[in-house]
């Protein structure tokens, strides 16, 4: 079986999935997102068809524009392809289309134009079909697991914070991406403010956004000795090391669908204090590796019940519920394949 996939890679989830795929013989013929090289993506989605490819695999909506999803899903007609779409949000983290309204018409749009959909979740399915298609078929695969990405760079703890210049007594909260608004930033750093002297937090990964970017630094030279501030680009390397330094990875969502970056959290073998948004209840158990939490209070009332010590075990869990079965990418790309066995039969 051949599949066009869009877009095939650029994250550690689409090379995973697009790995363990062909490693269960499914030939996936990439299609690059439709952008600045819309020509090219077309000759791809094109030359793919020729080559035998019946099935269009498009994750997010891979479009920088309106209008060449109207077109491609008209050329995707005209050559019969069928898509499935993998519906990683519910809505874009940041407004795609201009505004929140013209976002959601989008959406509406690919539910339309998709022949069946992968939620990963159960609650993310039953919210799909309130907002935007009651009678759209959607099949649960979980999101996988990161371990292969993340278990070659878990660094010494004191090593990382010596290289880190973290003091060893401290209990350390990481953040990381530091890169949207619905990530909980502004939460991040109130609840870091209030916690002990003991406590500090890390906000790291490359961020583009000169909002974030001046609000962070703002909000965090007030109280220099409580915050490590780094928006640059990290290596995997560099990663590992603020990832092995910390104690706990605290990511407050305001809103979320999927997160890769708790689960990324989890391949690093960190406990995780977030809120019971999106597909967060398959990955952190309260009490367990972490705990999810409704409001402020409760997040810190958690916290100051973690010492070091218990975060460390917290984060075996962590690593455990990772490499649980349903996690697996062998098991992902089967259910992948019976997705695109039922659109073609």
């Amino acid at each position: 079986m051949k599949v066009m996939m869009c877009p095939p890679t650029g994250t550690p989830y689409l090379d995973l999935l697009k790995q363990a795929l062909e490693e269960e013989g499914i030939r996936v013929v990439p299609v690059s997102w439709f952008g600045k090289q819309t020509v090219y993506s077309l000759s791809q989605l094109f030359k793919g068809k020729i080559g035998g490819a019946n099935i269009l695999h498009l994750h997010w909506m891979p479009f920088n524009w309106f209008y060449m999803m109207r077109m491609v899903r008209k050329i995707s007609g005209f050559i019969k392809a069928e898509m499935v779409w993998t519906i990683h949000n519910l809505i874009p983290h940041e407004p795609r289309y201009g505004s929140t309204e013209k976002d959601i018409e989008a959406m509406k749009y690919m539910a339309n134009w998709a022949v069946a959909g992968i939620a990963h979740c159960e609650k993310t399915k039953e919210e799909f079909h309130q907002i935007y298609r009651k009678d759209m078929p959607i099949f649960v695969i979980p999101h996988g697991n990161f371990n292969k990405y993340t278990t070659p760079f878990i660094k010494d703890p004191e090593e990382s914070r010596k290289k880190l210049n973290i003091p060893p007594d401290k209990i350390v909260l990481l953040l990381f991406p530091a890169n949207r608004w619905n990530k909980g930033i502004k939460m991040f750093i109130d609840v870091v403010k209030k916690l002990p002297e003991e406590y500090m937090g890390i906000l790291a990964g490359k961020c583009k956004n000169t909002e974030i970017k001046n609000y962070i630094k703002r909000e965090t030279q007030k109280n220099r000795d409580k915050f490590i501030v780094n928006l640059g680009y990290l290596t995997d390397e560099e990663a590992g090391y603020y990832f092995s330094a910390s104690d706990i990875f605290f990511m407050p969502y305001t809103y979320i669908t999927t997160s890769g970056s708790v689960m990324y959290a989890l391949g690093f073998k960190k406990p995780v204090i977030s809120t019971p948004k999106g597909n967060l209840y398959q990955l952190v158990k309260n009490g367990i590796n972490g705990f999810l939490c409704e409001n402020e209070e409760e997040m810190i009332e958690k916290i100051l019940s973690i010492d070091r010590e218990t975060a460390r075990k917290m984060g075996e869990e962590s690593y455990r519920i990772a490499s649980q079965p349903q996690f697996n990418w062998r098991e992902i790309a089967k259910k992948t394949i019976s997705v695109y066995e039922y659109i073609t039969k």
